[in-house]
């Protein structure tokens, strides 16, 4: 009876089971910002106009005269590095619906330099650039559990700037000015907090005055009013909170 009970003694405990680990369910519903950075490219097409007021200067007689004025045109293509930040708000209803709104603002270093020559031989340079620009949009989209596609669209706004030149002669204006945006991308949930992107959007600031001033001996006045859009792609990440 004792060796009996001795080996009692010796049988295993039993074990425990261990509780599983239960990974929270995603949702896209939620506050984020984050930071991106991407290339720009477009068109910054530009109408120059020099209206006399008396004999014309160097820039009214390079750009020439016509009817009511001189009148031109300058075509030009422009490309350059995109970066900023934004920050916006989802919400995730119906399991895979998704929709939200968001703004950001980017540096911009989309410009060009046009070269032409006037009516009379002299040369002439246009320089343009989109020193900024910033997007407030809605967004909708379909969500593939942490994968999530969207199309988004909305108010587009930013700053645009010229400066014009012929041999003696140079001035520089600028004109912030609102537009419309589209476009769409891909967003891809890492974590419960961060996730990734790739986005392209369409911007089209439209057309306004950069330039409207007189020339340096008061006898014509210039015009410049660009019409700017371009296509942008960019890759970003965000923190949801």
């Amino acid at each position: 009876m004792p060796v009996a009970a001795f080996a009692a003694d010796l049988a295993p405990r039993p074990v425990e089971p261990v509780a599983p680990v239960i990974e929270p369910v995603f949702t896209w519903t939620g506050f984020y910002m984050g930071l991106n950075a991407g290339y720009g490219r477009g068109t910054l097409d530009t109408d120059l106009r020099a209206i006399p007021t008396a004999a014309p200067a160097p820039l009214t007689r390079a750009i020439g005269f016509a009817v009511g004025g001189g009148f031109g045109k300058v075509k030009d293509t422009a490309g350059g590095f995109i970066g900023g930040g934004q920050l916006g708000y989802n919400y995730q209803f119906d399991q895979n619906w998704v929709v939200g709104a968001e703004a950001d603002l980017q540096y911009s270093g989309i410009d060009s330099t046009a070269h032409a020559i006037g009516d009379d031989g002299n040369p002439i340079t246009l320089k343009t650039k989109v020193d900024w620009y910033g997007t407030a949009r809605l967004r909708g989209g379909y969500a593939f559990d942490r994968f999530l596609v969207y199309a988004t669209g909305g108010l587009a706004y930013g700053e645009v700037k010229s400066k014009l030149s012929v041999p003696g002669e140079s001035m520089s204006g600028s004109d912030t000015r609102f537009g419309w945006t589209v476009g769409g991308g891909v967003e891809y949930a890492l974590t419960q907090n961060w996730t990734l992107r790739a986005e392209y959007l369409y911007v089209n600031l439209g057309k306004g005055k950069t330039i409207d001033k007189p020339t340096s001996d008061d006898i014509s006045r210039i015009t410049a009013k660009p019409d700017v859009a371009m296509h942008t792609v960019r890759a970003g990440v965000n923190y949801k909170f």
